[in-house]
């Protein structure tokens, strides 16, 4: 988020409508003086003019990033840590479900290239139109009966869920579709702190988040990566269903203000994070409140899977 900010504050302004600006002098100062982005956009009303500069400059700033990564990864010099959890995990029949509110398509990316598809309710490739159930089926890869049932058998899968957009989604003659290459579009993300969604893009954004709410509703337990706690469209599930109990292990270099007094209200939820005072060392905290050390940084997703699930 820090490199974020600091694009925006260097690219913006030159691009914000004179009639505008007392709009962006606000969080121009707020973030040169140390303030989060997502704490210094939260709550503000901003003209629809702000609004689509700040999603096209946040688009095409992790756009850059995320190149980066894919030429690595394909090119074999490098290895993404969630393709060594995927692989851990047991196969489902019906999908693993994976909620998360970043833009990349490194999610993606990290299941195909071990094997794994990835379901995100688009079908179809260099242009892909929004159909859950389309796309749901296309991964069926056979028919076969089962106690005189007609059942249907499909790959292997991750189901990923992005409430928040992704840099591969587009509006096109007012229908939302999905497209692997850069065209001359606003993606259709939501920048952060934004508390609405904006109008004309309800399609995406509402079905991927009731579907991940769904899939906080049903899941028994969870693993939760690198996560704030501090998302209004995804928070009411969330928080509801670990204050009831489930079981949640929590991932994070450090633990957000949310998280911490979330944590302590939840009787199942537990948290690997870094301990700063000693190098190469992990902070556990258990499901009773109660905190050890651990060596290794097992807060770190790669060492966690090469340590604990291989």
């Amino acid at each position: 988020m820090y490199s974020l900010a600091q694009h925006l504050l260097d690219v913006v302004l030159a691009r914000i409508p004179k009639a505008q600006m007392k709009y962006w002098d606000g969080i121009a100062d707020a973030l040169s003086n140390g303030v989060g982005l997502e704490q210094t956009l939260a709550g503000r009303d901003l003209p629809n003019e702000i609004d689509e500069i700040l999603s096209l400059e946040t688009a095409q700033f992790i756009k850059k990033s995320e190149e980066s990564v894919f030429n690595e990864v394909l090119n074999g010099q490098r290895t993404l840590r969630f393709s060594s959890l995927v692989q851990a995990f047991p196969p489902s029949l019906r999908g693993i479900p994976v909620v998360t509110t970043n833009y990349d398509r490194l999610i993606e990316l990290s299941c195909e290239v071990v094997g794994l598809h990835a379901d995100s309710m688009f079908i179809g490739n260099s242009i892909g139109r929004f159909h859950p159930k389309e796309s749901a089926y296309s991964f069926c890869r056979g028919i076969r009966r089962r106690q005189g049932k007609i059942v249907l058998e499909y790959a292997p899968r991750m189901k990923i869920f992005k409430p928040h957009g992704s840099l591969d989604w587009y509006v096109s003659d007012g229908r939302p579709l999905r497209c692997p290459y850069n065209i001359n579009l606003p993606a259709l993300i939501i920048p952060p702190g934004e508390t609405k969604y904006r109008a004309g893009y309800q399609e995406p954004f509402d079905a991927h988040r009731e579907h991940a709410n769904r899939e906080i509703d049903i899941g028994k337990r969870y693993l939760i990566i690198g996560y704030g706690f501090n998302d209004d469209h995804l928070q009411t599930h969330l928080d509801r269903n670990l204050r009831d109990g489930k079981m949640c292990l929590v991932l994070t270099r450090d633990l957000s203000d949310a998280g911490e007094a979330l944590i302590k209200e939840c009787p199942n939820m537990m948290a690997l994070t870094k301990d700063n005072d000693t190098e190469d060392a992990t902070n556990f905290r258990d499901i009773d409140g109660m905190s050890y050390q651990l060596k290794g940084d097992l807060w770190d997703l790669g060492k966690l899977v090469e340590e604990v699930f291989i």
